[in-house]
């Protein structure tokens, strides 16, 4: 037998491109060689840059890891957008692109908060041509768990932060469309969307300026709603691995997983316990556990 090294060691080779779609370039980078994994990033708008610990923690080898920039995040902007640029098809198409351009028959596909409704969405597509999907700050397949999400990110806030909360003009779903206010809000919202304050403000260095198109998710929100976003038929007919990875204390709470598991029956819960919205920052260790037993086998 011989020893896992970490990905970090292991991922050498680094290749960046470009995805040329109508209207827009977007930029991937591409870590290590072997099965390939994509990741798709939350926010909507969010860089992939705070989802590389999930990559440099992991342990399984022989892993391709894939980081697409979407469509309305800071390195592939769409300043002029409207709302039929963001539809979620328009979101599928992009990453069904990239697959062909990698020349990939098959993938996993990694997708945090805003990106696990883009996986959902791409494994109801296109589940043949899904290795496995894992599901982390896990959505759901339908919109119902965001009516929660912003009382139970301001049930941890103090007075001072629900005054600058209001001030800055948002909540936990939608905000103002500036991108320097839109993160100040989200850096006011962090202590909830992890376990505890002190792990928040550990991780405030991985959400910095350049990180955030604060519009987007004001663009992608409607085009969820126009099309009355709710994939819960759709996934069933995905037969193939599937995992829900989630924070014990996730500001989504447990009904998306609970959801996606009445839809998949071959779906996988893991719950992390005393963590939030990343569990990979706040408690790597079960975190790695178990998504390295579910790579090792179901990616490989």
């Amino acid at each position: 037998m011989f020893a896992l090294l970490p990905i970090a060691a292991l991922a050498v080779t680094q290749a960046k491109g470009v995805l040329h779609r109508p209207g827009i370039d977007l930029p991937y980078t591409v870590y290590g060689k072997g099965e390939p994994v994509v990741v798709i990033s939350g926010g909507p708008g969010f860089t992939t840059d705070y989802e590389l610990g999930i990559m440099k923690g992991c342990k399984t080898p022989n892993l391709e890891w894939i980081f697409l920039e979407q469509r309305g995040t800071p390195r592939a902007r769409l300043d002029k957008g409207t709302v039929n640029d963001f539809t979620m098809a328009k979101y599928v198409e992009d990453f069904d692109a990239l697959r062909k351009q990698l020349h990939f028959a098959k993938w996993t596909v990694i997708g945090h908060s805003w990106g696990s409704m883009v996986a959902h969405s791409y494994v109801a597509a296109h589940p043949d041509r899904v290795a496995a999907v894992v599901f982390l700050g896990d959505v759901g397949p339908d919109t119902t768990s965001f009516q929660p999400a912003s009382d139970n990110v301001d049930r941890v806030l103090n007075a001072d932060e629900l005054a600058e909360e209001a001030k800055l003009g948002g909540n936990a779903v939608t905000g103002p469309a500036d991108d320097a206010t839109a993160l100040k809000l989200f850096m006011v919202q962090l202590p909830g969307y992890f376990y505890s304050r002190e792990n928040a403000d550990k991780h405030r260095g991985d959400f910095v300026e350049g990180s955030l198109v604060g519009n987007t998710e004001n663009l992608v929100l409607p085009a969820l709603a126009k099309e009355n976003w709710d994939v819960s038929k759709a996934i069933a007919k995905y037969n193939g691995p599937a995992m829900v990875l989630q924070g014990r204390q996730d500001l989504l709470g447990e009904s998306p997983a609970w959801k996606d598991r009445f839809a998949m029956h071959q779906l996988q819960v893991v719950f992390v316990e005393k963590a939030g919205h990343m569990p990979w920052m706040e408690n790597p260790a079960p975190f790695f556990s178990a998504l390295d037993a579910f790579l090792a086998k179901n990616a490989m």
